[in-house]
């Protein structure tokens, strides 16, 4: 088994690749503030009130979903960036 199987962006069953792609899209179209903001106010509003918590685990929520939406990068990026690597030089004395 390749380890990309384990990506759900780069997963074979549709289903899953489709709602990570969505995903994935649609929280990096967001900046920051307005993840944020969703995640300690609006996201409270439908919850009920046995699940709401504390706004400062919900806001630990909202980092960390936007930052992981940017560690899913496209197969072709992944191997851009891998190919662009610096090289490492030892110096002669």
């Amino acid at each position: 088994m390749r380890p990309a199987q384990f990506f759900m962006r780069r997963s074979e069953m549709p289903i899953v690749r489709w709602f990570a792609i969505i995903i994935i899209d649609m929280f990096r179209s967001l900046p920051l503030v307005t993840t944020l903001f969703t995640a300690a106010v609006v996201l409270l509003l439908f919850l009920p009130s046995w699940l709401e918590g504390d706004k400062f685990w919900w806001v630990i929520f909202g980092f960390a979903l936007f930052f992981a939406c940017y560690q899913a990068i496209p197969k072709g990026q992944f191997e851009a960036v891998k190919a662009h690597e610096p090289q490492t030089f030892e110096a002669e004395p």
